[in-house]
């Protein structure tokens, strides 16, 4: 879930550089809010409540592509 919320958020900011004020980034948005804001935000939260080497084993397997 997070490793898709980061993408859509890269996906955001790319249409919020280049049209900020375009209806399609406004829909974008609003459908980030609508369908992963809240799921991202409590897998977060669940993932800063493993143990730091847990997190950091994650991080470097998202690197890698592994998860």
């Amino acid at each position: 879930m997070l490793v898709r919320a980061r993408q859509r958020l890269r996906e955001l900011v790319v249409q919020l550089e280049v049209a900020p004020f375009a209806q399609q980034t406004a829909e974008s948005m609003r459908a980030y809010l609508d369908e992963d804001a809240t799921r991202a935000s409590s897998a977060f939260a669940r993932w800063r409540r493993l143990p730091e080497q847990s997190r950091s084993s994650q991080v470097g397997q998202a690197l890698r592509g592994q998860l």
